[in-house]
């Protein structure tokens, strides 16, 4: 898991740098603890440096992330 864990860090970041410059972009690390790295935002500087931040853990919070994701979303239109 440890030795791939480059390699998504890498993809996440050609999907963020992929995106049109109308959408905003949020995101979130997981793994025993829940963590803004990157709030909504227009920004890709802020997301990618908050997708180099993350390091490999274990135990994931897939539901708990889910959660948080959607109760920021909540209060953003469209």
């Amino acid at each position: 898991m440890y030795r791939g864990f480059v390699y998504a860090q890498d993809a996440i970041a050609g999907f963020v740098r992929s995106l049109q410059e109308a959408n905003k972009v949020a995101f979130y690390s997981y793994s025993r603890n829940l963590f803004r790295a990157a709030l909504l935002t227009p920004d890709r500087g802020r997301v990618l440096q908050g997708v180099r931040s993350t390091v490999a853990g274990d135990d994931a919070a897939l539901y708990n992330c889910l959660l948080l994701t959607v109760k920021d979303a909540a209060c953003v239109t469209g």
